[in-house]
Parts: structure tokens; C-alpha cells; sequence
């Protein structure tokens, strides 16, 4: 008791009265170069908007020219003198402007995510998520400049730990409902994101242009426009794999900014006195029923039954219901990732490959080579006994069926036409390679 109390007073008594002091003595209180730059380009750009501002205020009050004329003098020398400091600023790059704007920014980003999230856009869930992001970036500028800023925010773009621990849970255990998850989060963050950055691009690159500068300008927009792109990017994918949902996420959004802009009608008519305050809270009881629509996000579903992808593959198509669960019971569905390197070259074969849906590349020295949906690999090295010829990857989210090594034989014993056809196709590969 004695120790905590002592403890307690001396910072109050000594560290508090002090810290002015010390941090005055170690410089702490002082602007950085950058920090002064910025706060003379914002004195500059301010002091001017006021003389504009006096000079129009003196015409329309019919206040007399030579009072404003004093005024506007004081204004000019200060003007005149943070022009001057900032002349006198040494070090200052044009990167260096770069880098401020890009810092300006992502603080608008930031105050815009939490502005979507109360106005019921978002869940807490997904803004602490694009809270997290944007900080990774701000760090990222703040460490090692624009590179920073670049390798930041790809890096968020990629998948996370928690994306991949569903990937994970879904491939050794057969559970996906956390993986559906995952990928609707992937969507909502993917979606905000890209309506955050462009309207800050719209609505907050003007005001920062003035205080960087036109130079640093047009490498901020380009910086800009290349992230909406890869962000885009990122989004196209999940859209094309799931068109559906992408309509039903669109159409939920729309609805909620349809139901914020009757909120704010029903407000302004209240205020300006249109309608009385009955009114006015019937008008919000009924709109809150309204909105119950739009709250609770759809479910996703990924459609990763085996029966619905084993259907999707034209070489079972036709067979009968009682086949195909047959199959099924043979094949193992996967979901992969846009990048992933499904097989790599040199490495023991183990499993064969049949495409439900999506686009996969095979690496082949000459000429890479794509399949799609219906196609299938992996099958030379079952049948040879051979290492991987060529590497794999995925292009986009692919349905993969996988077909292991001691189902193999099963399978093809079962489908005599559908193993002629895989020896077929694998002869006429292992020709193309120059192995046979």
C-alpha cells in the first residue's frame, strides 16, 4: 500500500508537473520537417481563403474599402512570411510530398470507414477488419514510403490466416460452412474497400492537391488508380465464381443507401416543420420494418457437394443419379485460390484433378496450356508412375474434384469409356511433352 501510493503521488507530483519541461528540453515539443512544411502549405492555402473571404464580406456588407484594406495588409504579411519559411525548408522531395498526401488519405479512409459503419453499411465485424487494413497501410507508408504504401496494401488484398485456417478445415475435414464465411467476409471487405478508396479519390485527392503540390499530385492519382485497380481485381474473381451473390451483396447495399436517404427526407421535412412529430415517428416505425430487409447479410453457398460438382463435369453428366453418388464417394471436393500452385513440377503423383469450374494453367516450357471446366490433369502420373511433369496453378477460384491414387483404379474399373478416354488424353500429353 505504501509502495503504490508513493508511486501514484510522485507521478503526480513530479512527472506531471514536469513532462512540459523535459519534453521542451529533449525537443519533443518541436515539428518535424515535414510537419512544418505541411503546417505552412496549410497557413498559406488558409490566409488566402481569408483575404478572399474579407474582400467579399467588405462588398456585400458595404463596409468601407479602407478598413478591409488593413485587414486584408495583415494577411498579406503573413503570407508573405510562410512563404518565406517555407522556402527556407531544406530536404523537402517531391516524394516527400507523396508520401504526405498518401498519409492525408489514408486518414480520410480511415474517418470514412467508420462513417460507413454508423451509418449501418458495415458490421462491427468487417470495419474492424478495414480499420486493421488501413492501419497495415499507414504503417507501411510511415516505415518505408510509397514502396510501403504499395506492398501494404497487396499484402491485405491477399488471404489471411483466417481464410486459409477455413481452407484448411475444408480440405482435411470436408467443413465449409466456416470457408462460405470466409469468402462472404472476403466480398463485404473487397466491396467497401473499393467504395471507400474511390470516393476518397473523388471527394478527398481535390483537397489535398492544393497542399502537395501538382507534381506529387499526379503520382498520388496513379499511386491511387492503382490500388482501385488491384482492389477491382481482386473482386472480379469472386464475381465471376459467384455471380449471384454478387447481385444479392449490390442489391442489400443499394437497399441500405436507399433506406439512409428516406431516413434523411423524413428528417428534413421534421425539421423544417412539413410534418408534425406523430408523423414523423411513424414514418421511422414503419421504415425500420423496411430495413429489417436489408440488415442480415445473405448466405453464401459455395457449392462444394460432391454429387452437384461431379454433375458439372461432362464426362458424368449423363450417367444415372445412383452412378454419380458412386463417384462422389470416390471424389474429394476443393475450393482453390486465385495463384494457388495446385501441383508442382518434380513432385510424387498422388491424386488426379477433374474441373468442375474455373480456369487452371499448366506451365509447360514452350507454351503454358489452360483447362477449364470438364477438363481434368494429374492423370500421367497415376497411370506412368511418373513425377509431376509441369506445374499447376490456379487461375481464379477453381471446383476442383481430387481423385486419389488408391481410388484411381476403382474409378476407372467402374467407367470403361471414361478410362479410354483419360489413357487417350494421356498419351496424346505425354507425346506433346516429348515423353513417350
Amino acid at each position: 500500500g505504501v509502495l503504490v501510493t508513493g508511486f501514484v503521488l510522485f507521478t503526480l507530483l513530479v512527472n506531471a508537473t514536469t513532462i512540459s519541461w523535459v519534453m521542451k528540453i529533449s525537443g519533443l515539443d518541436k515539428l518535424s520537417p515535414f510537419e512544418l512544411a505541411v503546417r505552412n502549405r496549410a497557413t498559406v492555402l488558409s490566409l488566402n481563403h481569408i483575404c478572399e473571404k474579407i474582400d467579399t464580406a467588405t462588398r456585400e456588407h458595404l463596409f468601407e474599402q479602407g478598413l478591409s484594406s488593413e485587414v486584408l495588409k495583415h494577411y498579406h504579411s503573413r503570407v508573405e512570411d510562410t512563404k518565406n519559411k517555407l522556402k527556407s525548408l531544406q530536404g523537402i522531395s517531391e516524394d516527400d510530398w507523396v508520401r504526405i498526401g498518401l498519409a492525408d488519405l489514408c486518414g480520410q479512409e480511415r474517418k470514412a470507414y467508420l462513417k460507413h459503419f454508423a451509418g449501418g453499411y458495415v458490421s462491427s465485424v468487417i470495419v474492424r477488419r478495414l480499420l486493421a487494413n488501413v492501419d497495415d497501410i499507414t504503417d507501411g507508408l510511415k516505415a518505408e514510403g510509397v514502396e510501403g504504401y504499395r506492398s501494404a496494401y497487396r499484402k491485405d488484398l491477399g488471404f489471411s490466416w483466417r481464410f486459409r485456417l477455413a481452407l484448411t478445415l475444408h480440405r482435411r475435414f470436408g467443413y465449409s460452412k466456416l470457408l462460405a464465411l470466409r469468402i462472404a467476409d472476403r466480398f463485404e471487405i473487397l466491396l467497401s474497400c473499393k467504395t471507400i478508396v474511390r470516393d476518397v479519390l473523388l471527394h478527398g485527392f481535390p483537397k489535398v492537391i492544393p497542399l502537395i503540390g501538382d507534381a506529387a499530385g499526379a503520382k498520388l492519382l496513379s499511386l491511387m488508380e492503382d490500388r482501385i485497380q488491384a482492389i477491382e481485381k481482386e473482386l472480379t474473381v469472386l464475381k465471376l465464381q459467384y455471380p449471384e451473390y454478387s447481385g444479392k451483396l449490390q442489391e442489400r447495399y443499394l437497399g441500405r443507401v436507399a433506406v439512409r436517404l428516406e431516413d434523411a427526407e423524413y428528417q428534413e421535412m421534421y425539421e423544417d416543420s412539413v410534418i408534425s412529430k406523430e408523423v414523423f415517428n411513424n414514418l421511422e416505425k414503419e421504415l425500420e420494418a423496411h430495413a429489417d430487409e436489408f440488415i442480415r447479410r445473405p448466405d453464401l453457398d459455395i457449392g462444394l457437394t460432391p454429387e452437384k460438382l461431379v454433375e458439372k463435369v461432362s464426362y458424368f453428366s449423363n450417367l444415372s443419379k445412383e452412378r454419380i453418388g458412386q463417384i462422389a464417394r470416390l471424389l474429394k471436393p476443393r475450393l482453390a485460390i486465385p495463384g494457388e500452385v495446385l501441383v508442382r513440377k518434380g513432385d510424387p503423383a498422388d491424386a488426379m484433378y477433374f474441373i468442375s469450374s474455373g480456369c487452371i494453367e499448366v506451365e509447360l516450357e514452350d507454351n503454358p496450356a489452360h483447362l477449364g471446366t470438364g477438363d481434368f490433369f494429374g492423370e500421367i502420373g497415376l497411370m506412368k508412375d511418373l513425377p509431376r511433369t509441369a506445374n499447376v496453378v490456379a487461375h481464379g477460384y477453381c471446383e476442383l474434384l481430387v481423385l486419389f491414387a488408391p481410388d484411381f483404379l476403382t474409378l476407372l474399373d467402374g467407367n470403361p469409356e471414361l478410362a479410354e478416354t483419360i489413357r487417350s488424353v494421356a498419351q496424346e500429353r505425354l507425346k506433346e511433352d516429348g515423353l513417350l
